[in-house]
């Protein structure tokens, strides 16, 4: 596995995801949220059971930002504006290239395109990866823990 400096000399792009790719950036979601699935003991996880029609409506109503490594899709991130906040959803990137920088690239290339002073997330308590993530990039826990499914969640605010 390559560093996260390796991104450096690395051909990746962010762009804006196309309708012609929704249905690959779907099966790239749910792939990289088995992660999650398999480590919580839930294969029940909203992202896993998003079906095509509901994630179809989100892009049409959301920003969703693709990263491509040498053509292929290894990362998908979206979110919006709420009254304000830039609201950060649903954070993929594909097993096999987690660890090089792509998650951050990601989450900092959607920071600038909702353009907010504030932005907000949440990830599973139990997810010390994603956290750590987050908190290097300058998110802080806030709120209380989100107790509505059978994966605890902490909320994230960057301000």
């Amino acid at each position: 596995m390559q560093s996260r400096t390796d991104l450096e000399t690395l051909p990746l792009e962010i762009v804006t995801l196309e309708s012609a790719d929704l249905p690959d950036a779907l099966a790239l979601q749910k792939m990289a949220f088995m992660t999650e699935a398999i480590r919580h003991d839930d294969y029940q996880l909203a992202p896993l059971e998003e079906c095509f029609a509901a994630f179809a409506q989100e892009f049409r109503v959301k920003t969703f930002l693709q990263a491509k490594l040498e053509g292929a899709l290894v990362g998908l991130i979206r979110g919006h504006v709420a009254d304000g906040t830039g609201l950060i959803e649903r954070l993929s990137v594909h097993p096999a290239h987690r660890g090089r920088g792509i998650g951050a690239a990601l989450t900092l290339a959607l920071e600038t395109a909702l353009g907010c002073a504030r932005c907000e997330l949440f990830t599973a308590a139990g997810s010390a990866n994603n956290i750590r993530l987050y908190e290097s990039l300058g998110y802080r826990r806030f709120g209380q823990p989100i107790q509505d499914s059978s994966v605890p969640l902490i909320r994230m605010e960057k301000l």
